[in-house]
């Protein structure tokens, strides 16, 4: 007997709209969720490394914001899925971290900007 589906959040019951082993969730409110918990994880990462480009002082968009490592060496290969990591793990790896604009970040993997006080 299939177990009847029903989304807790928007009351979604269409079988096809879940998937894996989400059962509480249809798709795309899972999605939504995956969304907003990786923007939010992003933010308080963005904030904890001071809110601004820590060399030009940028700091409208948080989106215009890089996390740059300053040992590329020690930089976790999985950084990339940070979203998927607990609080701990983005704040260990962070520490040797600065805040970047797109542009300073840029000028730095060219050469052109040498990071102060590093």
């Amino acid at each position: 007997m299939l177990r009847e589906l029903k989304c807790v959040k928007c009351g979604e019951e269409d079988p096809n709209k879940f998937y894996g082993h989400k059962k509480s969730y249809c798709g795309a409110c899972h999605n939504a969720w995956t969304k907003e918990n990786a923007t939010q994880k992003r933010l308080k990462a963005v904030n904890h490394l001071g809110g601004k480009c820590s060399e030009c002082g940028y700091n409208k968009y948080t989106c215009g914001l890089d996390i740059h490592h300053i040992d590329p060496s020690i930089k976790d290969s999985q950084f990339n899925n940070m979203r998927y990591w607990s609080w701990k793990r983005i704040e260990k790896e962070i520490v040797g971290c600065v805040l970047l604009c797109k542009c300073c970040h840029a000028a730095v993997h060219a050469g052109l900007v040498v990071l102060k006080n590093f």
